[in-house]
């Protein structure tokens, strides 16, 4: 069997060993690493968009290609609202399967 086919994901491992559905509800876990990621994600993003508006503002100055602030902000806020609704919403989906079921099929 292949490395990729053994792997199990963290979701049905915790559940199958006996994590609650109340306890899955409250982690802070899965919040905060969805969080996190997608918004280093943003922050990457925002530095890549900001640097080709940089660039091109400097060879063609007559276009303000530089994002305002507003933009930034709420692109880093987006990303990070993107990153705990799909960060949770699996979390949440997991609770609520069978650990038995769940593992088995894996």
């Amino acid at each position: 069997m292949s490395r990729s086919g053994r792997q199990y994901s963290r979701d049905d491992l915790e559940t199958g060993t006996g994590r609650l559905r109340r306890e899955l509800a409250h982690i802070w876990q899965f919040l905060l690493e969805a969080a996190l990621l997608t918004t280093l994600g943003g922050v990457l993003g925002v530095t890549i968009a900001s640097a080709i508006g940089l660039t091109i503002s400097y060879f063609i100055p007559e276009i303000p290609a530089i994002p305002p602030l507003w933009a930034v902000i709420s692109g880093l806020g987006v990303s990070g609202v993107v990153g705990i609704v799909f960060g949770v919403w699996p979390a949440l989906r997991a609770a609520r399967l069978d650990p038995v079921e769940s593992l088995r099929y894996e």
